[in-house]
């Protein structure tokens, strides 16, 4: 028996949580492989980048849908980085509620997110976080929100230590021209970041669109050729292991 049917056979003979484990494992070797013979301007997966949180507008729709079918480090064509939702805003409920509660002094009950949101949310589901109330879910923003705002507020927002640290990172997707699109995963923190005022918001990068790295690329060749680069690039979060790389 060859190797490649063995595996198909001790795949068969584990529970299905494993045999997807092992799977993803499988195509996540494939994908760094692939990645490393194509491109010469490979970040490294584990590797934080730090955005500004002002700066992120849009999010990645059905993104844990999404995430349970792509490997992180991916790089991929087409248009996923497309279909977004357009949010974060200073008019947005979940913004606007936090920088009512924590520097207004509203308490949770009367934010707009209890008034509007949150109504609407037990409706659909019946449940959010096991809360089938109002006043239960409150409670809950109260003894999980409110220490998180501590936290943050007097030790600063925590990397990730890879993807397998204390910290439950954060995932970034990066588009076609270096758009940063939020995974929706941690939005009281990044709407905690902004009412404090921290401009430096340390992520994980999931997956880059096929012609950003193109421009990682061409970022690459033209610094070790000694060219300038745009301003704009120079900035980018995600294109700051390049210069290190550089030395520049």
């Amino acid at each position: 028996m060859n190797i490649s049917k063995l595996k198909i056979v001790k795949l068969k003979n584990l529970s299905k949580k494993k045999q997807i484990n092992n799977i993803k494992k499988i195509r996540k070797i494939s994908v760094n492989y692939f990645n490393k013979v194509k491109y010469s301007a490979i970040a490294d997966t584990n590797r934080v980048i730090y955005i500004n949180p002002y700066e992120v507008n849009c999010q990645l729709k059905n993104e844990k849908r999404k995430r349970k079918n792509w490997i992180c480090g991916e790089i991929a064509g087409g248009d996923w980085d497309l279909d977004v939702n357009y949010r974060y805003s200073d008019n947005d409920v979940g913004y606007k509620s936090i920088y009512d509660h924590f520097i207004n002094g509203i308490p949770w009950e009367y934010t707009e997110r209890f008034k509007s949101l949150e109504p609407e949310r037990l409706k659909r589901k019946g449940e959010i976080r096991g809360c089938k109330t109002l006043a239960e879910l409150a409670k809950n923003f109260y003894n999980r929100v409110d220490p998180l705002y501590e936290n943050i507020k007097n030790e600063g927002l925590k990397p990730p230590v890879g993807r397998t640290g204390k910290v439950n990172p954060i995932y970034v997707y990066i588009g076609r021209n270096g758009e940063i699109i939020y995974s929706g995963n941690g939005n009281h923190r990044l709407h905690i970041a902004k009412v404090l005022g921290i401009k430096k918001f340390p992520v994980l990068v999931m997956r880059r669109h096929k012609h950003w790295q193109k421009i990682r690329e061409k970022t690459k060749k033209s610094l070790i050729k000694g060219h300038t680069v745009d301003y704009d690039l120079k900035k980018h979060p995600d294109l700051q292991d390049i210069f290190e790389i550089c030395n520049l």
